[in-house]
């Protein structure tokens, strides 16, 4: 396998005090979920080679500040990374942040999209989180080629739909919620 084809995966945190996970090839690197002050997660990219400012896109699953700090998006907007969120994760976000990042925003609906050589595709996920919340499938190659890497954060209820999307996987990130109900 060149180098090029090689994709690292590395969570960089996922607590409740903070979330993200980085997915990199030779010349491209995401973020997916940016709940980490900058400061920390500068030092948590740091030993791996890179920087906020070297990111090609931060994908966030959901408004809740542990995935989607603002002082982070703030700092990525001034670095012109993009930042993808659904349209109801932007609306929540918009709350707590200057009017001027408004445009910066990149939003996506259900097809998928592509940051460098990363094909995205995002899927509902069950979340009792303001303005939805979405898991992501990236992969990478063709044929006997491609690579996928889907993360699932925060869900509550499994179901088909969650798992559909996760099949012919090379790796899966599951992080879920439990919450005991009263009888």
């Amino acid at each position: 396998m060149s180098e090029d084809q090689a994709v690292s995966v590395i969570v960089l945190r996922s607590s409740s005090s903070g979330n993200s996970t980085l997915i990199w090839n030779s010349k491209h690197a995401i973020l997916i979920d940016c709940g980490l002050g900058p400061c920390v997660t500068e030092g948590l990219l740091a030993p791996h080679g890179f920087s906020i400012r070297d990111l090609s896109g931060v994908l966030v699953t959901h408004a809740h500040i542990d995935h989607s700090k603002m002082t982070t998006i703030e700092r990525l907007f001034c670095h012109e990374i993009p930042v993808y969120c659904i349209p109801g994760v932007k609306k929540v976000i918009m709350r707590g942040l200057s009017h001027k990042y408004k445009t910066r925003f990149r939003t996506f609906a259900r097809d998928p999209f592509t940051i460098g050589p990363f094909t995205v595709t995002a899927f509902p996920v069950s979340h009792d989180a303001e303005g939805g919340c979405v898991g992501f499938c990236i992969a990478t190659g063709d044929g006997e080629k491609r690579k996928k890497i889907s993360l699932v954060t925060d869900y509550g209820m499994p179901d088909d739909r969650i798992a559909r999307s996760l099949c012919d996987s090379r790796l899966i990130l599951i992080a879920s919620n439990y919450c005991a109900k009263d009888d």
